[in-house]
């Protein structure tokens, strides 16, 4: 029986480590540490992420209370600004016997109830949409290095989404919450952060925050939970975020953080 974000602690370090000296350095001789290159998730027409994206982008909306959306507002300026993701994975999306749905209008998937999204991603259940589905994005692409692929490897599962995040100095990423568990497994690997780059998460009423500095630990991060970012730094901060349908490294995690 998989564990629910009820039953996991909000931030917690995994027994694995990374080296992240290597990491940094495929990445850098890749190009892939140009924050330049990274999309601000405008993607174009014909990008697979986009579809992904337009389904299950507003998870926040389908996750959290009215009374939770008011607490976890912040000014409209500062929302998710300077946030910024280059994708290394691309999609495997599963052969089905259903037809090709329709394509609908952003508007219409916005409409979706939380019901309707998780009947989605059921594979058993006639509803079931593989564009909504993460883990139909789970190939590496070929230009990605040896590194990279044994670090993703050694977590277990079947992987899912990998990508690098970088969010700039003096910026935010508005409070929200992503997948349960159960669904997906999110682990965090810092490669380039600031020690003034902080993590927020709300767990049993209380606010919690994190330091995750870059020192090769692999953290797990409870991604059910409401949770938001300030990078009030001056370096820019740059994670490798990988995705697991699996808990197998979710034993033996060493909590961290402190109540705000």
């Amino acid at each position: 029986m998989r564990k629910t974000r009820k039953e996991l602690p909000p931030v917690a370090r995994i027994a694995l480590r990374a080296d992240v000296e290597a990491l940094c350095r495929e990445l850098r001789t890749l190009d892939l540490l140009n924050t330049d290159l990274y999309n601000d998730f405008n993607y174009s027409e014909d990008s697979p992420i986009r579809d992904l994206l337009s389904r299950n982008l507003n998870v926040r909306k389908f996750a959290m209370s009215e009374s939770e959306a008011r607490a976890s507002r912040v000014p409209a300026e500062y929302r998710s600004k300077g946030y910024r993701q280059l994708s290394l994975t691309e999609p495997i999306l599963k052969s089905t016997n259903q037809p090709e749905k329709e394509k609908g209008s952003e508007k219409e998937f916005e409409q979706v109830s939380a019901l309707q999204r998780i009947r989605r991603l059921k594979r058993d259940s006639p509803h079931y949409d593989p564009k909504a589905d993460e883990r139909n994005y789970g190939r590496i692409k070929d230009s990605i290095g040896p590194v990279v692929r044994q670090t993703v490897s050694q977590l277990g599962g079947v992987l899912c989404r990998v990508r690098l995040a970088s969010l700039a100095p003096d910026s935010e990423i508005q409070p929200h919450r992503d997948y349960d568990p159960t669904y997906l497994v999110r682990y965090h690997i810092p490669l380039i952060t600031d020690q003034d780059c902080l993590l927020f998460v709300r767990h049993q009423s209380m606010v919690q925050k994190f330091h995750l500095p870059a020192d090769g630990s692999i953290y797990f991060l409870n991604a059910g939970l409401v949770h938001w970012v300030k990078n009030a730094g001056t370096k820019m901060r740059i994670h490798l975020l990988i995705d697991v349908d699996g808990q197998d490294c979710l034993t033996g995690l060493e909590p961290v953080g402190s109540i705000v």
